[in-house]
């Protein structure tokens, strides 16, 4: 699964943050995300990290909804809602 896919990871990371900083210089602020087909919120969380100023993850399958809730707000209160 993605989760085990280091390599994916790592260049979904790297794009990324490319594309933050992108953003932050033309914009002159950080992003607001939106991620569809969040999942457990693991991209949500590398746009934190890049510098993004807030997250709203959108996942339908319940399950997973609740499992990316519980990881986001224990790695990154306040920066991300999950829908």
């Amino acid at each position: 699964g993605m989760l085990k896919d280091c390599d994916r990871n790592n260049a979904f990371e790297k794009a990324i943050n490319e594309a933050i900083k992108e953003f932050k210089k033309n914009n002159d602020r950080a992003p607001i995300v939106l991620d569809i087909g969040a999942g457990t919120g693991l991209l949500s969380m590398l746009a934190i990290k890049a510098g993004a100023e807030y997250v709203h993850c959108c996942e339908m399958f319940e399950p997973m909804a609740n499992l990316a809730k519980e990881i986001v707000e224990l790695n990154y209160p306040g920066k991300l809602t999950v829908h």
